[in-house]
């Protein structure tokens, strides 16, 4: 969704007129678009993929395209894993949610009601667990996507990440009261927590921020994608 790229499409759109502010512009060789299988049910809504696309390659990043089943995206799935043989360093991504019942709901609702607006279908958001491993620690990092925080709390113990100290933790669905984020952010045992969001919606929730200032308490780092009354 568009409201989950935050300031990428700036990134690029400032790497392709070199004038951007980002030292580490030049250093993005790869932008790796991942997009539905043409003909599955979720195939019509990859428009901002493209337009990331796009983008990437007027600034000279090689953006290729790599299609794949939305029905292979579940639980416990490996969907990317490199490793650095000089340095030891490695990555892997793993899919926490959506489980594979789930994952199949949502394509069930998709082809259900093509052509209209779906707003029950973030339950079934997609979650990711990013493991960064150096010579010297260890990062664990959980994107969350709209997905719901009791279910994310479940799925990670069911994947026995359930006692994992994550460095980083992006808040579900920007806040939202209808995610538990209170529930969520209070299990979560993180380091620093991100709240992406523009402020629309209600986003945060009055008990996002309650759980954000007790957390802010406790030595917590939070940060946010905008300034308001909060700050």
């Amino acid at each position: 969704d568009s409201d989950h790229v935050n300031g990428l499409r700036v990134f690029l759109s400032r790497k392709q007129h070199e004038s951007s502010c980002l030292k580490n512009t030049s250093e993005v060789e790869n932008l790796l678009v991942i997009a539905p299988i043409p003909e599955t049910p979720s195939s019509r809504d990859w428009n901002m993929q493209m337009k990331l696309r796009d983008l990437g390659t007027k600034a000279n990043i090689h953006a290729p395209e790599r299609f794949q089943d939305p029905a292979s995206i579940k639980q416990g799935a490996l969907l990317f894993s490199d490793k650095d043989e000089d340095s030891e360093c490695s990555v892997q991504i793993k899919c926490i949610l959506p489980t594979e019942t789930n994952n199949q709901k949502a394509l069930d609702l998709i082809e259900k009601n093509r052509g209209r607006v779906l707003t029950d279908i973030n339950r079934f958001g997609l979650v990711l667990l990013c493991i960064c491993t150096t010579s010297e620690k260890t990062f664990n990092l959980l994107f969350t996507g709209d997905a719901d925080g009791k279910d994310i709390i479940q799925a990670l113990m069911d994947c026995n990440y359930g006692k994992i100290k994550f460095d980083y933790v992006d808040i579900p669905h920007h806040g939202s009261k209808n995610n538990n984020p209170k529930y969520f952010i209070e299990k979560m045992e993180c380091s620093m927590f991100l709240l992406s969001t523009n402020g629309a919606h209600g986003h945060p929730s009055s008990p996002c921020i309650e759980a954000i200032i007790d957390k802010l308490n406790c030595g917590c780092k939070v940060f946010t994608t905008y300034r308001s009354v909060y700050d």
